[in-house]
């Protein structure tokens, strides 16, 4: 290999001092590299000392690709916010490897550049201002409105389970089906009270994914059983494109939420990840199940209807879990924790005596679904918990 340097003719450089480098041999600058090299050699290599202005070029080339990760040092003005919104959206077109995160700006964090199957990289800033505040004043009178919904099915008041559409057919609900669904309200109620006092949008998505399913599957089953029976209660039909209109509005919410970037893009905890995989498992059967009318799925009585309903809440629960299985930070797995430890906390009580009056053939299912709520709280403690004080 030879140590011979070239250089660079100061005519292509710009009027600032350029490095030089003495050549032991007098060389035509053109000469082909082929000629410098040993005889007989597949590869060889020409050192070639750049002007200082090359560098300084290359130098500005990079920070362009990585001017949205170095936002701290510059100032946050309107203008240079457009310009590195605009670098941000060409730069989707990059090939960044998948789920790799990179750094982000000081308004929005380090940004999610990848995603199962493919690459995502138009990660927006998160709504600021006025915006953000009444969308989280919004969310947190919703979260506050579910937790409100979760203390009257739990107290069994009775204008609140006249909302149930199969009441008068049941003679009102169970007491247990009352808690059932005040778990499912708390469930929902306390990650949306988190999202709007956190602001942090990414986390909506999941939800926003569960609900969409949970309503798609029970107005469709409504909308069947309204124009198929005689005796289907009144209003079923309207209350099923009620439904279906909500569950259009969550999956628009969903589409936004995912161009958010996450606050918290700390890697979920392996056995947080095993768990939700396990999680998903558990709630695919029982769902599939329930929508089925498989019998002795639920540890109490149920009736067809409840059996459809709860079968897609928890088929929705299911891709609750998932999204925070295909996003792994911290953002996503918050969520499905908080609202799988208020779940457990409505039931884990009341299922605790159930056992001393279940029917026999109901034994198994309580023994399984207490585990799941004991191991589901416990473990959302322990992380939740963890990964606070660290």
């Amino acid at each position: 290999i030879t140590e011979l340097a070239t250089e660079m003719p100061r005519c292509f450089s710009i009027s600032i001092q350029s490095d030089v480098a003495c050549r032991e041999a007098l060389r035509a600058l053109t000469e082909p590299a082929i000629w410098i090299a040993p005889e007989n050699s597949s590869s060889f290599s020409v050192s070639v000392v750049l002007p200082a202005s090359g560098w300084e070029m290359m130098a500005k080339v990079r920070r362009r690709r990585t001017c949205s990760g170095r936002s701290e040092d510059m100032e946050d003005t309107a203008p240079s916010m457009a310009r590195r919104r605009k670098k941000g959206q060409e730069e989707a077109r990059l090939d960044y490897p998948v789920r790799a995160l990179r750094p982000g700006c000081r308004r929005c964090g380090p940004a999610y550049c990848g995603r199962w199957g493919g690459v995502k990289t138009d990660m927006q800033h998160p709504t600021t201002g006025r915006s953000a505040g009444l969308l989280s004043g919004f969310l947190v009178v919703t979260g506050l409105v579910f937790l409100l919904m979760a203390a009257g099915f739990a107290l069994q008041w009775p204008r609140l389970l006249a909302l149930w559409p199969w009441a008068d057919d049941y003679s009102g609900l169970s007491p247990l089906s009352a808690l059932f669904l005040a778990s499912i309200a708390a469930a929902i109620g306390a990650p949306v009270l988190w999202i709007g006092w956190r602001r942090d949008w990414r986390a909506i998505q999941g939800g926003a994914i569960n609900l969409a399913i949970t309503f798609t599957g029970s107005a469709a089953y409504m909308a069947l059983e309204a124009f198929r029976s005689e005796a289907a209660p009144r209003g079923l039909a309207g209350l099923a494109a009620g439904l279906l209109v909500a569950a259009g509005l969550m999956l628009a919410w969903a589409v936004w939420s995912g161009r958010q970037a996450p606050l918290d893009t700390r890697p979920t905890p392996r056995p947080v990840r095993i768990a939700f995989a396990l999680f998903i498992l558990v709630l695919l059967a029982a769902g599939g199940a329930l929508v089925l009318r498989v019998p002795q799925v639920m540890p109490w009585p149920i009736t067809p209807a409840m059996s459809v309903i709860y079968g897609w809440i928890f088929l929705g629960a299911a891709a609750y879990f998932a999204a925070g299985l295909r996003l792994p930070v911290w953002t996503t797995a918050q969520g499905p924790l908080i609202g799988f430890l208020a779940y457990d906390l409505v039931l884990i009580v009341p299922f605790l005596r159930h056992f001393a009056q279940v029917q026999e053939p109901l034994r198994a299912s309580l023994t399984v679904y207490t585990g799941v709520l004991v191991f589901s709280g416990v473990l959302a403690v322990v992380y939740l918990f963890r990964q606070r004080v660290r």
